[in-house]
């Protein structure tokens, strides 16, 4: 199949879990002989001559992204009857460059990332491509969460901005020929929103098994607690001030050794300024995340809102690291409480979990060897990969 794929950004280098689940997706399907046109946004002074994308595409096309911020972007929103994330990545250059590939190539399949990219199936008329969105996560329930779990000022936009949100996504549903989702709960959630006829695919997140070799930490006498993730997003900016203010105290007080580190692309002030309590590390975006997964002693995950598979949290779990987490922070992967994660909701109950990983080895290396066995059986990019291939074949 010849396949484009539109991206808001090229995912390269692989900060975030959007990007991993893209790279992977035209790593695989270019490997099994698919033919990928990528159209991205173009990331300022991004250098793309050592990217393996360059191998593994036929042919790459960037377009200029607004030049406005986020602060921008969302104080534009609210005069507008687009959803925030789609000012965000408007682009007049995005419509053109679609326009004549459309015109000028032939395609099998349009593959949209994210439900507000979707936009431009609407830019020209009678282009009747098969077309796929990857929603990535559902972006009603996301919004939903904000609204449940921010802020007033977070939940008056959130309030908002979903409402706009569910308005473009009943007229993509109409247009697309199949949805992709990460989970089976979240293809439960969409169900009843999609169009008779339309197809929904669960296509979860995957992990490299190779690249994430399991190790025994590096740093036995340490007691490092690790938390990573783009620490731009409001979710896991959210998590990680929860961890930080509300449980760390707890196992500090118990554990005077214990180090909290924070490790993602981006941090701004709000997670910055965590630095300034004893014990707590920032490190901002890193090149390459495996060395402090090997330093550390536990991962947690404490997300209270947001949906999709975690990729950070396969990760974590491809490396043999144990987990504490919320119910949130794993849903969707189909992990067993006190099998392949500790699961706890509370401060107080978290702080404790963690403790207990931290103390004992026996439990530390149960959950951390359950967990390396399950990611590798059900959540290798090449399995996952082959599965959307069989789909896509049936399909045509």
């Amino acid at each position: 199949m010849r396949i484009l794929m539109i991206s808001p950004y090229i995912p390269w280098p692989l900060y975030g879990g959007a990007s991993v689940r893209m790279f992977n997706i035209i790593k695989e399907l270019s490997k099994k002989g698919h033919k990928i046109v990528l159209l991205a946004g173009k990331q300022t002074n991004l250098d793309l001559s050592s990217s393996p994308l360059k191998q593994l595409c036929e042919e790459i096309n960037l377009y200029e992204l607004p030049k406005q911020g986020r602060l921008l972007s969302a104080l534009r929103s609210i005069f507008s009857l687009q959803p925030y994330p789609a000012l965000q990545f408007e682009s007049k250059e995005l419509y053109r460059k679609f326009s004549v590939l459309m015109k000028e190539e032939k395609f099998d399949l349009v593959w949209i990332n994210f439900l507000f990219m979707s936009d431009v199936l609407f830019k020209i008329k009678g282009v009747d491509t098969p077309a796929i969105l990857d929603q990535f996560e559902s972006d009603e329930s996301v919004w939903s969460g904000y609204i449940k779990d921010g802020n007033l000022p977070q939940k008056i936009f959130s309030y908002f901005n979903l409402r706009k949100i569910q308005i473009l996504q009943k007229k993509v549903f109409k247009r697309i020929n199949t949805l992709l989702c990460v989970s089976e709960t979240e293809a439960e959630f969409v169900r009843s929103k999609m169009p008779a006829g339309k197809q929904i695919w669960v296509v979860p997140n995957g992990i490299d098994v190779d690249f994430f070799q399991h190790n025994e930490p590096v740093n036995e006498s340490g007691q490092v607690i690790l938390l990573t993730g783009s620490m731009c997003i409001v979710r896991n900016i959210n998590a990680a001030v929860w961890f930080a203010k509300g449980i760390f105290a707890k196992i500090k007080k118990n554990i005077p050794e214990a180090e909290f580190w924070i490790v993602g692309y981006n941090p701004g002030k709000e997670i910055l300024e965590l630095k300034k309590t004893p014990g707590i590390k920032v490190f901002g975006t890193v090149q390459d995340i495996r060395p402090y997964y090997k330093k550390a002693k536990a991962y947690v995950a404490p997300f209270k809102f947001g949906q999709g598979t975690r990729l950070k949290v396969l990760e974590a779990m491809a490396t043999g690291l144990p987990i504490v987490s919320t119910k949130e922070g794993c849903q969707g992967i189909g992990t067993v409480n006190n099998q392949h994660v500790l699961i706890a909701d509370n401060e107080n109950d978290f702080a404790d979990r963690v403790i207990e990983l931290l103390r004992n080895k026996q439990l530390s290396g149960k959950i951390s060897n359950n967990a390396k066995t399950f990611v590798e059986q059900k959540y290798s990019w090449d399995k996952i990969v082959n599965d959307l291939e069989i789909k896509l074949k049936n399909d045509k």
